[in-house]
């Protein structure tokens, strides 16, 4: 009777479990079987796992401990970077797919040298920057005609023009002529969910990376773009190697350095310096890109902070003495008329309104402004805190010293953007030592096994409520309170360790000068965009909007 009842309880188990998982309304929805058989399986996540670390798969441990991040990513021990989750597609030789830390320290080495910043660098960035504001006040006209632009775009096309300007000899210029690439945001997103399905079929993905270039045509567009971005860096390299065979020039670009580095030969093979710039040129648009559409998106709709930083670049721009042109001048002072005089005066110079009128002075070419003159009038500026600057045909660009010295509050807001951008990735390493775990909060302390793949997640500690407080807000003034150097040690979107981006101080002054000139010399406000829209609603290693495309669409006033 006890084996008929309990093969009976077994029976209708087993039965509801089959019901649950294929015929159940619910069936056809993705998910864990367990949690399809279930109601324990949440139970147990949310009564008895809602601690810190959790086992997501067989093989892997996620930590949720923002206090845990900054030891286990700059610790002495040497971690690897799981190579499962870092099977991109057309770049395993890369140094950021590189999971055995003595293949990547040489490869960090060598590619480390193109970041570092120089007054070339930054002419770079100010010049891609120009093109960009030029086009946006003169070539579209769209201040004129208040035109919506999209801003998304712009903002990965101003990325890619900045990142391969200064890794390579021929920069794109796809703010300039932005026709050339229509598909190139797009690629970025496509290549993504690519990634994210070679993850779990490598070799099919494999198979699709080595076929023939004849095929490119049947592909999607976003894959032809990417298939010729490779094609024309095996073309720059290939023109860099022969040339390097028969010459010792000091030329500084990504692949010279390559080139001159103390890397094998195999390393130094054009297919793999083909995938090492792809992959630094793909990550220097993509999150740069992404960052400067979310901080503008903020600072639009914070009416408050965005007249707060419109005050603060005109006051930081009088430390500057600009060259401005005496033809100009006279064009807009002829008449004589004092308010008309005073009303242009500071739109040129901005720091300094006396203007040196001697007779040498004016066959000159040029002059200074001097801010003695009109001081009033420069405070009237400030406080209407209108962009002065009507002259379409110079645009003056506010350079990232000025800006990084004299602009707190821009400062903060960027910090602010960053912390709130969209990357998701959990960043899986494998310790060659035991890791000791210890969570104060809960008095438990865990030894994890060394080869053991442990994760953290950078949106885990930027969103956390612990480190900042109402974490989802947009709050620049929690930078610039009495605990804000507190903060820094939380704030890591470009990671830690030896593992980092090495592009981070190249991100950091492009972000700082796109933003700063861009609401300097353009007056614009929000169209047809939501906050879902620039929500991440999906885990593509970097976070990725909704279905409806969009993104940060702006009108020029």
């Amino acid at each position: 009777m006890t084996v008929i009842f309990a093969l009976t309880i077994i029976g209708s188990l087993t039965a509801l479990a089959l019901y649950r998982v294929f015929f159940h309304p619910l069936s056809q929805f993705p998910g864990p079987r367990l949690a399809a058989i279930t109601g324990w399986y949440e139970t147990y996540f949310d009564c008895l796992c809602g601690g810190t670390i959790v086992r997501i798969n067989p093989w892997e441990l996620h930590i949720r401990d923002p206090s845990f991040f900054d030891h286990f990513y700059t610790s002495d021990s040497k971690l690897s970077k799981d190579p499962w989750y870092y099977n991109f597609p057309g770049i395993p030789r890369s140094t950021f797919a590189t999971s055995p830390t003595r293949l990547h320290r040489p490869r960090r080495a060598a590619i480390s040298r193109a970041f570092a910043i120089s007054p070339s660098t930054s002419k770079q960035i100010e010049s891609c920057v120009e093109r960009l504001i030029k086009r946006l006040r003169i070539k579209e006209g769209a201040v004129q005609e208040r035109k919506a632009v999209r801003f998304s775009n712009v903002f990965w096309m101003l990325a890619s023009d900045v990142v391969t300007s200064c890794m390579m000899p021929r920069g794109t210029t796809y703010t300039t002529f932005p026709e050339r690439a229509p598909h190139y945001p797009l690629m970025f997103k496509y290549l993504a969910k690519v990634a994210l399905w070679s993850r779990h079929f490598p070799r099919l993905f494999n198979m699709l990376s080595t076929a023939p270039h004849c095929l490119a045509n049947m592909a999607a567009q976003p894959v032809q773009e990417a298939l010729r971005i490779q094609d024309d860096i095996k073309d720059q390299i290939k023109l860099i190697s022969e040339s390097h065979l028969n010459s010792k020039d000091n030329a500084t670009s990504l692949p010279h350095h390559l080139l001159d580095s103390k890397l094998s030969t195999t390393d130094k093979c054009t297919s793999r310096l083909v995938e090492e710039i792809t992959m630094i040129i793909g990550a220097g648009t993509e999150a740069v890109g992404a960052a400067l559409s979310i901080t503008v998106y903020h600072l639009l709709t914070h009416p408050i902070a965005l007249t707060k930083i419109k005050a603060e670049l005109l006051e930081a721009a009088q430390h500057l003495q600009w060259p401005v042109s005496i033809r100009v001048l006279e064009q807009h002072g002829s008449s004589g008329d004092a308010d008309s005089d005073t009303k242009f005066l500071p739109s040129l110079a901005r720091s300094d309104c006396h203007i040196s009128t001697d007779n040498h002075s004016a066959s000159m070419a040029s002059t200074t402004i001097s801010k003695s003159s009109v001081e009033d009038t420069q405070v009237c500026q400030l406080k209407n805190l209108q962009n002065p600057r009507r002259d379409l045909a110079q645009i003056d660009v506010l350079p990232y010293s000025l800006l990084r010295s004299q602009c707190a509050y821009l400062a903060a807001c960027i910090k602010e953007g960053l912390r709130l951008s969209k990357e998701s990735n959990r960043m899986p390493r494998i310790s060659s030592v035991p890791i000791i775990y210890h969570n104060a909060a809960e008095q438990t302390t865990h030894v994890i096994p060394a080869g053991t793949v442990v994760s953290m997640s950078l949106r885990d500690v930027h969103l956390h409520p612990s480190v900042f407080p109402a974490p989802h807000t947009f709050n620049p003034e929690r930078w610039l309170g009495k605990d804000s150097s507190a903060l820094e040690n939380y704030l890591v979107p470009f990671g830690k360790g030896t593992r980092s981006c090495p592009g981070r101080a190249l991100a950091i002054e492009e972000i700082f000068v796109t933003i700063g000139n861009l609401f300097y010399h353009i007056d614009m406000k929000l169209w047809d965009t939501s906050e879902e829209d620039m929500t991440a609603a999906h885990d593509f290693f970097s976070g990725s909007e909704t279905g409806r495309e969009g993104g940060l669409t702006v009108l020029l006033k």
